[in-house]
């Protein structure tokens, strides 16, 4: 589907021109003709090698490597492919060998691979990755580290390696590799560790090892844990390519020369996405990888940790130029630069950029307060927009915590007071136990009829609360009141709490209805353009694929919000793509009606900001997603317009202001969608405010656009909404309805989990008051 959107007659947001440096550096490989065209070869094998035999066949092209050389030049074997600068026309045939056989292999020419053409870039991966390889780099996952420059973190039984993450992209100034300065935190603790301290606890060991990463100390390979199999043991057997059954203990001795302690320890599963393939692994051969929760609550750590791997702009942008100075440098990587007559520009692409204006924060009294201000937290404390009074209202909370309560009633009284905030006094309710069955009588026989808001004082610490989640899971299914958790961790320490309870208030004006603020000059949306967030979070379970979570504006100011969500079944990918489309429909669907039902007829236009899915994804999306809310439009016979834009955080692209001195941070507005891009349909947004290393856009790809709006309308309309999450007070990396897509998905995907009180997962059905209001009571 392709539709390019026309110019839109309205005024343009005001920009300016910026000059910017990239991570993005030039790379060319030219043919003998001189022009950038490879040419790709069938490699075939008789007697015939059967398709599961890569090594055998990477042997047999091995020995027959430097004839191919005399005849087409340096190659690459992909596959059952050659890549070549040379072009031969007529079909050739060498004799390769591996051991004692011989083979027939015959190179034919299939096709001529252009500039633009994907399979190029493969090639230039491959190329570069061994470029890569001679410098000694280690490959761990899907990036290289120097592995002599390992470092311990202070104090602490942790280290970090650096390296480099690199990409290739094609775009308007032609191939680039995209290079970043990385880290890998590498511990000394294995999986078997870990398990020896959780013992017995099995639904907690699946719960926080699922999903995690893990390095084999053997060959330093990672992956990612699918799945805990306490049924198996390293003393479990498993048939070999003769057929043969050995033990996993016997083969890990014998291969890696590992004898295995605990012949008693579950087996770590992998599952490979792409052909099923399930691998065993032994924990105590498996390093934990990354930083676990205790490291997060320890501040020291992560000071440590900060100072080690955040880099100042000029710092990261010459660690990566750095790199490929030493590429140009280096005698193996000159010659096979040379053989390939490849040329790599060390200096970086140079780009031109946008600034865009905020605008300005909408609050209570016409105030108007300048969104990226340092002091915006002082600043906010005042009358918000709309403030709904609380008439009946109730705190929850633990007898023996009465002091607690007290000090955060007090505290809470005078921010409550410094915004202006209309209420009547609480009850109070204290809970004789942490019992949630006790909760829950509590809960039912005192909210009989109903209230505007109930704040729930529970005791734990973050993500480690004992009634968090099922308590939330009650209040969306059995409970419609707007809820606020609050931690008594966090009250007990005392440190902030002015400014905690502050934030909660302005969460809760927002919950029950409220407006805390909206930002100035929004554009497109008073004319009628309905914002929607989607973003489909992945689980790793047998009995759930996913959960989706979609908000929508309801009305011409972007202040009231349709909201939904849905536990995805365990199904393959095609049957996902199907079933997110088929839901999405009917939540789009709900979208428009309630949007008609606020504003009084059908939005002129639809962007949706789509969360949790790739570039290369974006065929799938099209062909499903955009089809499905096309088909929707035609169906209910309305001219609604729609752009579709993929959103994407997960990416190594750096963008530098270009000053006098030196490189600097960007300033938030900055958007590039020239020189780095593929066309305009796509863009580079910096939207926050760096103080510390080096800022990181966010990716925009605009899949589709039917709509009349322009490129500027839909920069500047991004960077606005990223002021609008009220779960933060300064802007966020992506507009606020996608974030509340995520939060809204993360709550569904949380409560839906098996608990002490339900042992299997479970889609927690909201209560239909909720999916009627139009707050944000999820946030």
């Amino acid at each position: 589907m392709q539709h390019r959107p026309q110019k839109s007659p309205t005024a343009l947001p005001t920009q300016k021109p910026i000059a910017l440096k990239t991570n993005f550096f030039q790379l060319q490989i030219k043919n003998h003709s001189k022009n950038q065209i490879l040419y790709k070869y069938t490699l075939t094998f008789s007697p015939e090698i059967p398709e599961d035999s890569k090594r055998t066949k990477a042997r047999v092209y091995r020995s027959i490597h430097e004839d191919l050389q005399k005849s087409i030049g340096e190659n690459l074997y992909i596959g059952n492919c050659l890549y070549a600068l040379a072009q031969k026309d007529d079909p050739v045939d060498y004799v390769g060998r591996d051991h004692d056989t011989e083979y027939q292999c015959t190179v034919k020419l299939s096709s001529c691979i252009s500039e633009k053409d994907p399979e190029r870039y493969q090639v230039v991966k491959i190329i570069f990755n061994g470029l890569l390889k001679k410098l000694r780099l280690e490959q761990i996952g899907r990036n290289h580290f120097m592995m002599e420059l390992m470092k311990k973190v202070m104090k602490h039984n942790v280290f970090v390696v650096p390296g480099y993450s690199s990409g290739i992209k094609s775009t308007t100034s032609g191939i680039l590799i995209n290079v970043d300065v990385s880290h890998r935190v590498l511990r000394h603790d294995t999986v078997w560790d870990y398990l020896r301290k959780t013992k017995t606890d099995r639904a907690q060991i699946t719960s926080e090892l699922v999903g995690t990463t893990v390095m084999t100390i053997y060959n330093r390979k990672t992956y990612r844990v699918t799945g805990i199999d306490f049924c198996s043991s390293p003393m479990s057997t498993f048939e070999d390519k003769n057929g043969n059954k050995i033990k996993l203990a016997d083969y890990y001795e014998e291969k890696y020369k590992k004898v295995i302690k605990n012949k008693e320890q579950p087996l770590l599963i992998h599952e490979n996405p792409k052909n099923r393939q399930k691998i065993q692994l032994i924990p105590e051969f498996c390093a934990m990888t990354g930083i676990s929760d205790d490291m997060r609550k320890d501040f020291r750590f992560m000071k440590d940790l900060a100072t080690m791997t955040n880099k100042k702009p000029a710092d990261r942008f010459n660690g990566c130029a750095q790199l490929f100075q030493t590429i140009i440098t280096h005698e193996k990587c000159k010659g096979q630069l040379s053989n390939w007559n490849m040329t790599l520009n060390k200096e970086g692409v140079d780009v031109q950029g946008k600034l865009y204006d905020s605008g300005k924060l909408l609050m209570g009294y016409n105030k108007r307060i300048d969104p990226n201000s340092p002091n915006i937290d002082k600043e906010i404390q005042a009358k918000m927009l709309l403030q709904p009074k609380l008439r009946k209202w109730a705190i929850f909370y633990m007898q023996k915590e009465e002091k607690i309560r007290c000090v955060f009633k007090d505290t809470f009284k005078k921010s409550m007071e410094s915004f202006g905030y209309p209420v009547d006094c609480p009850a109070y309710f204290p809970v004789k136990t942490q019992h949630f069955e006790d909760w829950k009588f509590l809960l039912d026989q005192k909210l009989k009829n109903g209230a505007d808001l109930i704040i729930l004082l529970l005791p734990g610490s973050k993500k480690n609360s004992p009634l968090y989640h099922d308590l939330k899971e009650l209040m969306l299914n059995k409970i419609p009141i707007p809820s606020q958790v609050v931690l008594t961790s966090t009250i007990s320490k005392g440190k902030n709490l002015r400014s905690i309870c502050n934030k909660i208030l302005i969460q809760i004006c927002a919950k029950v209805g409220g407006v805390p603020w909206t930002i100035s000059e929004l554009p497109t949306v008073q004319n009628g353009t309905m914002i929607c967030g989607l973003a489909v979070q992945e689980v790793k379970n047998k009995n759930m694929s996913g959960v989706i979570g979609f908000i929508s504006s309801k009305d011409k100011l972007c202040t009231k919000y349709y909201s939904s969500s849905k536990v995805l079944g365990g199904k393959r990918s095609r049957e996902n793509a199907e079933n997110i489309s088929n839901i999405l429909k009917e939540m789009m669907g709900t979208a428009l009606e309630q949007y008609k039902k606020k504003s009084g007829e059908y939005p002129q236009n639809i962007i949706m900001y789509r969360e949790g899915a790739s570039e290369s994804r974006r065929k799938e999306i099209e062909l499903f997603e955009v089809s499905a809310i096309i088909k929707l439009i035609e169906e209910k016979g309305i001219n609604t317009k729609l752009a579709y834009m993929l959103v994407c955080k997960r990416i190594n692209v750096k963008l530098f202001r270009k000053s006098h001195s030196d490189l600097q941070n960007c300033h938030p507005g900055t958007v590039v969608n020239t020189g780095i891009t593929e066309d305009d349909k796509e863009f580079f947004l910096i939207s926050q405010r760096t103080l510390q290393g080096t800022s990181v856009p966010t990716h925009y790809l605009n899949c589709f656009n039917n709509t009349n709006i322009s490129p500027s309308e839909i920069h500047a309309l991004t960077y606005k909404l990223c002021f609008t999450y009220f779960n933060v007070s300064g802007s966020i990396r992506v507009p606020s309805l996608v974030q509340y897509a995520t939060k809204f998905s993360d709550l569904m995907m949380n409560v839906s989990k098996p608990t002490k009180y339900r042992n299997s997962f479970q889609q927690t059905a909201l209560h239909t008051r909720l999916q009627e209001i139009s707050s944000l009571y999820f946030i």
